[in-house]
């Protein structure tokens, strides 16, 4: 009766180790390997701006900020393109971009790859991630102060082609 309450403890503590959040299993990596684009374009009298994630299975990553004039249904240009790598771990995603291209000033009109500018800057962050229907959407939820401007919950779409 003695080696009760040491038993007792010792089983508290396997149990309370074992639903340790970093047990959480990763996120199916076939599940996020693809191109994934925000449903929040940004609106101007033709021309949307959309944001785009390209999950590669190698772990590397693309992020497009990509300009479409919806009347001719064209990609017009690109703002922005972050090429980095990616990581999994539970339902956190973390991207690491070490290259970052702009959109060229002395162009006339949009930038198109070719002719953006890498920048001296790279980024950083982490996201909780998680796929809502059926696998269609997934979410990035991102920690956001009290008095932050930032985007706390981004939702984009599964596509096959950018957009």
């Amino acid at each position: 009766m003695k080696r009760f309450p040491q038993l007792l403890l010792a089983l508290l503590l396997i149990a309370g180790t074992s639903c340790d959040k970093g047990d959480e299993p990763d996120l199916n990596i076939n599940l996020l390997n693809g191109l994934w684009v925000d449903l929040a374009a940004t609106e101007t009298a033709t021309v949307n701006s959309y944001l785009s994630y390209h999950f590669k299975a190698n772990n590397e990553i693309e992020v497009l900020r990509t300009l479409k004039d919806e009347s001719l249904n064209d990609i017009v240009g690109y703002r922005y393109r972050g090429l980095g790598t990616y990581s999994v771990k539970g339902s956190s995603i973390t991207m690491t971009i070490t290259q970052i291209y702009l959109e060229n000033p002395q162009i006339d009109g949009y930038s198109m790859l070719d002719d953006m500018i890498l920048s001296d800057g790279t980024s950083e962050e982490v996201v909780n991630a998680g796929f809502e229907d059926n696998h269609q959407f997934l979410t990035f939820d991102r920690p956001c102060g009290p008095n932050s401007i930032c985007m706390a919950r981004q939702t984009l779409r599964k596509s096959q082609v950018p957009f």
